[in-house]
């Protein structure tokens, strides 16, 4: 049980305020380039590894990276004289202090009407978690380890050789990362997406407008999503699940392994030795799958599918499963595997098959098990169909 001393050591600690340490005083220097003026404001300063950096109400790029301490800033002041753009960076300064839990480097002004700008270069222990966020300019990362939550209003955002997990937000710049560690939580108004040699449990990106492209990386679930453009995935395994969505623009797979769903409002959808199990799906495009061991469910509102499956090896329960409202289906598939079909199309449409089964006389309907059955194959469109065997 507590005494009443205890309860009152406790109560002084909780009234205590928290402790801004000193922070360094900078060191600024300027030159003169025609018209404008520039400040260079430096601070030789003490963080550590382990804590926090964080950057507020900022207006300019920001690259961070690890190195040995130093914060410079760039302040550029346009079209005046040198009392003018002492009494704006006066005004605009931004300002730097400590306490218990690391570093705050905080602006004054959201709006500089083009009068000034700021660029920030700062290094960091390897080991620092960052919080920045600028309303119009880039931002870097490179070599740090720590958590990570980025924003901008108008820039784009990179990111290279990081450990941690990082949130990172741009009303309209691109997104690219290389070399990281971590899951990933990315948007974009409109700019692209990039991402390469991720590893992480999970990424979750999508850009309202732009394209995006992952190659060369292994996390357990993957969602990418553009409001139309492209989507391009290249060498990318997934131990649970890929989900990627376009509204309008093609879809590209290439070497990926794992449970992919692929869906696009109206572009084409082509895929090239995959591994594991697909499900994709276009309003209107063509679809392409070639030199694939998988299962496959696809669909096309009229365009055509042009399909290669080389096995089912170690794929749990396969199926395959083709529709088109109106493009034709060619399917080649191995001549000694077990196969059970069912083969359907309308009065336009015919089919043919090097597999031994029961066609009617219109050739509009076709089924039959062959080697002894085995996977399900289904097929329906209004087009022709065309069974090969490889």
């Amino acid at each position: 049980m507590k005494t009443a001393k205890h309860w009152l050591v406790l109560l002084v600690l909780l009234s205590l305020p928290v402790v801004l340490l000193a922070a360094p005083e900078p060191q600024i220097s300027w030159e003169q380039d025609g018209d404008d003026w520039k400040a260079v404001i430096e601070y030789t300063f003490e963080p550590q590894a382990g804590q926090l950096f964080k950057i507020e109400h900022f207006l300019g790029s920001m690259t961070i990276e690890a190195g040995d301490p130093l914060l410079t800033i760039a302040f550029h002041a346009n079209d005046v004289d040198f009392a003018e753009a002492e009494a704006l960076l006066e005004k605009e300064i931004p300002e730097l202090t400590r306490d218990d839990a690391g570093y705050l480097l905080r602006g004054e002004s959201q709006n500089s009407k083009g009068e000034w700008s700021f660029d920030l270069e700062v290094f960091l222990p390897a080991k620092q978690s960052v919080h920045a966020s600028t309303a119009a300019g880039g931002v870097e990362l490179d070599g740090l380890t720590g958590e990570f939550s980025i924003s901008t209003g108008a820039g784009s955002i990179n990111f290279e050789n990081i450990t941690g997990d990082i949130e990172a937000s741009t009303g309209g710049g691109s997104i690219e990362g290389d070399h990281v560690n971590g899951n990933l939580d990315l948007s974009t108004g409109g700019g692209g997406i990039e991402l390469s040699h991720v590893t992480g449990s999970l990424v979750d990106a999508s850009t309202g407008g732009g394209g995006s492209e992952m190659t060369h990386s292994a996390c357990d679930r993957i969602d990418l999503s553009t409001g139309g453009g492209a989507l391009y995935l290249e060498e990318v395994v997934a131990t649970v699940k890929v989900d990627v969505s376009t509204g309008g623009g093609d879809i590209n797979i290439r070497g990926c392994k794992g449970v992919f769903e692929a869906s696009t409002g109206a572009g084409a959808i082509d895929v090239e030795s995959h591994t594991g199990k697909l499900d994709i799906s276009t309003g209107a495009g063509r679809v392409d799958v070639d030199e694939s061991i998988c299962s496959l469910v696809a669909s096309t509102g009229m365009g055509s599918l042009d399909v290669e499956l080389l096995g089912f090896d170690d794929i749990e329960n396969p199926i395959i499963e083709l529709s088109s409202g109106m493009g034709s289906v060619t399917l080649a598939l191995p001549g000694d595997g077990g196969y059970d079909f069912d083969l359907s199309t309308g009065s336009s449409g015919k089919i043919s098959s090097e597999f031994a089964i029961d066609i009617n006389k219109d050739k509009s309907h076709g089924s039959g098990s062959v080697n002894g059955g085995g996977v399900d194959v289904e097929v329906t469109t209004q087009g022709k169909i065309k069974v090969k065997k490889i």
